[in-house]
């Protein structure tokens, strides 16, 4: 388990601070099955965040939906993995693991990883596949695919969406940033 928790904290250290997926469109009922929506609680607020299921007992996520300098920690009990428009599965958590390097007060900074590690195995749903330095899509415009459960505009406010969204954003190499 520790190995594993090393290459996935490895893989994402430089991730940066990840925002709520806002509008979108709703994923269709067969797709979506490594979508995970868990909710937390902290001793003074509770609220819900997206993850990815990226091994049979693995839980990828933002390292704020645990920790928060305003906030403190946030425990997490149980997931539900699967798109809420099919046929999800409730699963318990057993661990959580925040990136060593992650800075409550300057998430901004990076390392806004962490793991979720499930109490059972997880055989129905397949994981998503990490991705790896050879993955980087080195062409200026390549598609890419995001999902989760974000926010959405209801009656003139902004609400926390139930239904699994996807949006697609246009690769910008850092090294060709103006």
């Amino acid at each position: 388990m520790r190995t594993s928790l090393g290459v996935a904290l490895l893989l994402f250290s430089t991730a940066a601070v990840a925002h709520a997926l806002y509008g979108g469109e709703e994923v269709p009922a067969g797709e979506g099955e490594a979508a995970v929506r868990f909710d937390w609680r902290s001793a003074r607020a509770s609220g819900s965040c997206s993850g990815s299921l990226v091994g049979t007992r693995t839980v990828l996520t933002a390292a704020h939906c645990l920790r928060s300098s305003t906030l403190g920690s946030m425990r997490v009990t149980s997931v539900r993995i699967g798109n809420p428009a099919g046929a999800t599965r409730t699963v318990r958590v057993a661990e959580t693991h925040v990136h060593p390097g992650f800075d409550v007060e300057r998430p901004e900074h990076g390392n806004d990883v962490a793991l979720l590690v499930l109490a059972e195995d997880v055989t129905d749903r397949r994981p998503l596949r990490l991705a790896t330095a050879n993955d980087d899509p080195s062409e200026q415009g390549t598609r890419i695919r995001i999902e989760g459960f974000g926010l959405v505009r209801r009656n003139g406010r902004t609400v926390r969406s139930r239904a699994l969204r996807t949006a697609s954003l246009e690769y910008l190499s850092p090294f060709h940033c103006f």
